[in-house]
């Protein structure tokens, strides 16, 4: 039952993500046939952003599915700390500098810092994090990037000086699909 359950929460979940791109794009296209308005680089920038957002959903449930059978390998090998946070600040520049939100990457370990890492994979949960942090910063605000090492491990933080995360959804802030924000 409870396995039913999260199954159904979890369909419903991929069709509403799947529906906001959807709308979007239906919007536009109804509008040039019917004359509304004329296709120009903007909203057609707008729809291609849509489907981009469309083949990341797509990617995302591929990825899930080969996760979920174990056949998704991991390529773990020593990877330059410091290059991959400077690499994702690099990536998150242009959209930090459009919205009015400092980006800062603070050196707080050596250059050579080395972690046994898939860059790929590493960079993604990264990149969904300052994603987050980016959406939910206002203008004018900060997010911050640093290391630390923590006994044996070695520690990303991404820091923001948004709203935050209310008390009570900290605990599901991992739960696969879960939103705080239930109207998303």
């Amino acid at each position: 039952e409870s396995v039913e359950l999260k199954r159904a929460e979890l369909i419903g979940n991929v069709a509403h993500e799947f529906r906001t791109p959807l709308s979007g794009l239906r919007g536009y296209i109804e509008g040039y046939r019917d004359n509304v308005f004329e296709p120009d680089n903007k909203s057609l920038e707008a729809c291609l952003k849509q489907l981009s957002r469309l083949e990341h959903l797509i990617d995302d449930l591929s990825l899930l599915s080969r996760v979920e059978a174990g056949v998704e390998n991991l390529a773990p090998q020593p990877v330059n700390a410091n290059k991959l946070l400077e690499q994702l600040k690099e990536s998150f520049a242009l959209s930090f500098a459009q919205k009015g939100v400092d980006l800062q990457f603070v050196k707080s370990l050596r250059d050579d810092t080395q972690v046994f890492a898939d860059s790929h994979r590493t960079l993604q949960v990264l990149s969904n994090l300052v994603s987050n942090a980016l959406r939910y910063t206002p203008i004018g605000g900060r997010v911050a990037l640093w290391l630390n090492v923590a006994g044996d491990k070695l520690e990303f933080h991404v820091q923001d000086t948004g709203k935050g995360i209310v008390q009570e959804d900290l605990p599901h802030v991992f739960t696969r699909f879960y939103r705080a924000d239930k109207a998303r």
